[in-house]
């Protein structure tokens, strides 16, 4: 087999400071601040030279023996090691161009969707704070490419800030004071926890956020309710749309003491949940444990090419006998902040619905930067959910 071509004349510039950028190409670069002291440069500088900086927002690796994920541990790069990054059906092949003591960089080649460099480089300056420092010179390498340019700049502007959001939760250390917690630890993103069950939601929305609800038929029955139900209550509403759902394992001291909200009906009644409370698990038909307050997960949405990582925490459930469902609240890494609430419900007429209530608003500038294009892809996915659970009973 003949040793892959670079479609890049420049390789190493992305070394130097300042990037002598080549004719016809544009440099981007960012600096990240990931903590302070010896510790942090250590762990932050062994996690780039194994691929961990691309592999923790998704990218996969292939490399000369497996392919890396966030599961599995990478060899350091050498120089000339060639690799293929991949995101979802996106692949491109990239060679090891520079390594020093700092981080590394590679060059594209044939058959990348751009031509040019990346570096990620680990510094740490005077005081003791260590920066993840990336940059790249690059152009799209095809006609098809230069035709998709827009996608492909966005797509890079966001990886660059999850980059260093990657690397900072990675590395785990104290950092004036605060330690970086684990998915499960962290709180929501947003104040007003619980608002989606306010019933005057459309009307008065938490400050500054966008209401949504929408009720849709999903079928008849209580064969239709018990499986649209139980597909809920397991995360089967976002698999069903595309979305592949990463769930982030807590201690059993955390979930094992689960509260179970008390539910209410018209007449003000409390309704004696079906669902256990004790924290013990409970499972649907095909082994799948049902959702509890506090379980958290990291939704993986498909974006264009692209997967964009979405986590999320179960705040609260609905466990009456003819309605049941979640809400999740946003993580932080989360294009959105807010809540959304799934609801399956049985009426007086044996009719199924499924009602989905949310609020939201982009998380940070970089999203209200994209605001139309997040709108879009709010709406389809509502679509997508609200067909999901209408398919054949059991499927």
């Amino acid at each position: 087999m003949s040793e892959p071509t670079s479609n890049f004349a420049h390789a190493g510039v992305t070394r130097d400071d300042p990037v002598p950028v080549p004719s016809g190409y544009r440099l981007v670069a960012r600096r990240t601040r990931l903590g302070v002291g010896d510790g942090v440069l250590e762990l932050a500088t062994s996690e780039v030279k194994s691929w961990g900086v691309k592999t923790r927002v998704g990218f996969h690796i292939s490399g000369t023996t497996e392919v890396l994920t966030s599961e599995v541990p990478a060899a350091r790069v050498s120089v000339g090691d060639n690799y293929v990054v991949s995101l979802g059906p996106v692949r491109e092949p990239v060679r090891v161009s520079w390594v020093d003591d700092r981080g590394f960089g590679y060059e594209t080649l044939d058959g990348h969707p751009l031509s040019g460099e990346e570096a990620f480089i680990v510094e740490q300056d005077a005081s003791g704070t260590v920066w993840l420092v990336n940059r790249s010179v690059s152009r799209p390498a095809t006609a098809l490419w230069w035709i998709l340019s827009p996608l492909l700049r966005l797509a890079q502007l966001y990886f660059v800030g999850a980059y260093g959001r990657a690397l900072r939760h990675a590395v785990v250390a104290v950092d004036e004071g605060e330690q970086v917690l684990e998915l499960w630890e962290q709180p929501v993103t947003y104040a007003a926890v619980g608002a989606t069950q306010a019933a005057d939601l459309m009307y008065y929305p938490p400050a500054g956020y966008r209401p949504v609800e929408r009720s849709t038929r999903i079928g008849h029955g209580i064969e239709r309710f018990e499986f649209a139900w139980t597909e809920a209550m397991s995360w089967g509403i976002q698999k069903r749309s595309g979305m592949r759902v990463d769930v982030a394992e807590a201690p059993s001291e955390v979930t094992d003491t689960t509260y179970v909200p008390v539910s209410f009906d018209a007449e003000g009644v409390p309704v004696e949940p079906a669902l256990t409370s004790s924290g013990e698990a409970t499972f649907g038909p095909d082994g799948e444990p049902f959702l509890q307050p506090g379980d958290t997960a990291t939704l993986a949405i498909p974006f264009g090419p692209f997967r964009v990582n979405a986590p999320a925490r179960v705040v609260y459930i609905v466990d009456e006998p003819e309605r049941k469902g979640f809400a999740y609240g946003t993580l932080r890494g989360h294009p959105e902040s807010g809540e959304e609430a799934f609801v399956v419900e049985k009426r007086a007429d044996d009719s199924v619905w499924l009602t989905i209530r949310a609020f939201s608003r982009p998380a940070n500038r970089w999203w209200w930067l994209v605001y139309p294009v997040l709108r879009i892809t709010q709406e389809v996915f509502t679509r997508r959910y609200e067909k999901a659970l209408t398919g054949p009973l059991g499927s």
